[in-house]
């Protein structure tokens, strides 16, 4: 399309009525893109499109995914990579915001667009801490020379730790000088980097405090008072002095931020968990309603307590690596990649198997993860966890994602224990056993349990056939039956398998009895907990505590010990029960005094909405 054409569309845009010309507008402009000879102009034209459906209600929508197919014909194309680092700044995700802006940089960008892209980059870098491919200086110094006489690029030279613009008499004359508000912010924050390597503490605080007064956005500046007051070990002045940020900041990502620092010292090296758990309430009401905000202040999080250490003293990798496999599976259902990526890596790197397979399988699609989970070595948790992510997304209707998680646990835990789900969902096997088949094919035609509990004696692969009869089973009654006649951990197995069944259906009796049979076989986390909120449904606080009291003291016991005391609950036999709330108030209540790895699970143990109704 040549300028006049496009200039023709402008014009008739900005005439009364002139949306209605967008339609017709971008159906042309596409329809060029898709003829055009080369992969650039296709490119070009995709980003004329982009900016022309910009002017539509939905443009903040149709923009991006413009932009994306640009960059589908022509990789690193500099103007659509522009389009999408913006994009990316307007909903607050800044890392996806940079890595376009390198993108567009490495693709040859040039005169006014490389300098936009710059110093877009160049501000992710220093206000917000987003890491670039390239030191920070080396940004400014190739922005300089594209434009010499900026003052904002010359606030940021002497930022990004310049010698020549750092000299201490010619920083303290520009400060003096300047009267621009965020070039002087920056310029003391210059200042106060030089005042902490020579020492001067209390000169340095000045600096960022007078920093933060200029610009409040700057993320970089309160991260300084942070580490200063980190620095010193003093914990409560810390918290105190983010909380203070917090109050005198505008609701939003910013004090959702300082909030949640100052909630992990409360909960770490302080210990204060009443004091954390409210500011993790107030920085979760300062991003709602968000989306980018929230993933955002997910993201950030993550970063502070690696930084900073600050989640607990003596982290436990596992549960760290837990909660960023949670953060990585919400952020991949809403469609937000890059963070699911980094979350499934951090999760990863502590152990999580299932996280390593979940981020091949963002790169390589789900066949690729069949065949990756089915080599993998058993992890019973991780199975157990993509088990029941594959039922949780059934249940949402989402057959695709179902399917995906059940090959991740086929892998783990084996065809057969997750072979009703693949069925559910039409999927493969990425492996089948002989002995498997053939016990199939003897229970087929009946209920199936009666069956295998006769075959138990007959034959040494019984076992397996157990499982595979009771996984079969599409009625958690018959599953429980099969389950009854199992031993061991494979009885706690099948028990709990057959209660998550019955919560689908929302057949409470069935669900308690198999909680129950669950908790008697073995101690395990999940029935434990679901048994004890189901119990709590009805308002059954005796039962409650009675089942407390029937676990070990180390573990069990000491949330039951936590609970009396916090809630006054009877002992079994000590009288009639509690009924001091509702129970839906009370359970959040009894959860909100556990301890923290017991939190975790209890996260991971949340049943779907409507089951076991009292």
């Amino acid at each position: 399309m040549n300028a006049n054409t496009l200039d023709s569309m402008w014009a008739r845009l900005d005439a009364p009525g002139g949306v209605a010309w967008v339609g017709a507008g971008m159906a042309l402009l596409l329809a060029e893109a898709d003829a055009a000879e080369t992969p650039q102009a296709a490119a070009d034209l995709l980003c004329d499109a982009a900016a022309l459906a910009s002017a539509r209600a939905d443009g903040a929508e149709r923009a991006p995914a413009l932009y994306e197919e640009a960059q589908v014909r022509a990789p690193g194309h500099p103007p659509s990579a522009e389009g999408l680092a913006l994009a990316a700044e307007a909903v607050g995700d800044l890392r996806q915001a940079a890595r376009w802006c390198e993108v567009g940089l490495e693709g040859g960008a040039a005169g006014a667009t490389r300098l936009r892209l710059l110093v877009q980059l160049i501000r992710a870098a220093q206000d917000h801490g987003v890491e670039a491919s390239r030191p920070v200086l080396a940004l400014v110094k190739e922005a300089l020379v594209l434009s010499p006489a900026d003052p904002a690029l010359l606030a940021r030279l002497a930022l990004a730790g310049d010698d020549a613009a750092n000299d201490p008499e010619a920083l303290d004359a520009r400060i003096a000088e300047t009267g621009s508000l965020p070039h002087r912010a920056r310029l003391l924050m210059a200042r106060a980097a030089q005042r902490r390597e020579t020492g001067d503490t209390a000169g340095a605080w000045g600096d960022l405090e007078a920093a933060l007064a200029a610009d409040p956005s700057l993320t970089s500046a309160r991260d300084g008072l942070t580490q200063i007051l980190a620095g010193e070990g003093d914990h409560a002045a810390l918290v105190a002095h983010l909380e203070g940020a917090a109050a005198a900041l505008p609701a939003g990502l910013a004090r959702g931020r300082a909030r949640y620092v100052a909630a992990m010292y409360a909960d770490g090296p302080l210990g204060d968990r009443g004091r954390a758990e409210a500011l993790f309430r107030a920085a979760a009401q300062d991003v709602r309603g968000d989306v980018a905000a929230a993933r955002e202040l997910a993201r950030q999080g993550v970063d502070a307590s690696e930084a900073l250490g600050a989640w607990r003293r003596d982290p436990d990798p596992r549960e760290a690596a837990l909660r960023a496999w949670q953060v990585g599976r919400a952020a991949e259902r809403a469609g937000d990649r890059v963070l699911a990526g980094e979350a499934y890596e951090q999760a990863a790197s502590g152990g999580l198997r299932v996280a390593r397979l979940a981020r091949r399988r963002l790169l390589t699609g789900g066949a690729a993860a069949a065949v990756l989970a089915g080599q993998a070595a058993p992890d019973g948790l991780t199975g157990l966890l993509a088990e029941q992510a594959g039922w949780e997304a059934l249940g949402a209707g989402d057959p695709a994602e179902a399917r995906r998680h059940f090959e991740v646990a086929a892998g783990l835990l084996g065809v057969e224990r997750v072979a009703a789900g693949l069925r559910a969902v039409g999927g493969t096997f990425p492996h089948e056993a002989d002995p498997i088949d053939q016990w199939r094919a003897a229970v087929a035609g009946g209920d199936g349990a009666d069956e295998a509990a006769a075959l138990i004696e007959s034959d040494a692969s019984a076992p397996q056939a157990l499982v595979a009869a009771a996984y079969d089973q599409a009625d958690p009654r018959q599953t429980l039956k099969v389950a009854q006649a199992a031993t061991g951990a494979q009885r706690a197995r099948l028990a709990l398998w057959a209660a998550w069944q019955a919560e689908a259906l929302g057949d409470g009796a069935v669900g308690e009895e198999a909680l129950r049979l669950a908790v008697e076989v073995a101690d395990l986390r999940l029935a434990h907990i679901r048994l004890g909120r189901h119990l709590a449904a009805r308002g059954d606080w005796a039962k409650v505590a009675a089942l407390y009291d029937r676990q070990p003291g180390d573990g069990p016991g000491l949330r039951a010990a936590l609970i009396r005391l916090a809630h006054g609950l009877p002992r079994a036999g000590d009288g009639d029960r509690v009924q001091a709330a509702p129970a839906a108030e009370r359970w959040a209540a009894i959860e909100a005094s556990l301890p923290g790895e017991v939190q975790q699970a209890v996260a991971w143990a949340e049943p779907a909405d409507g089951a076991f109704a009292a």
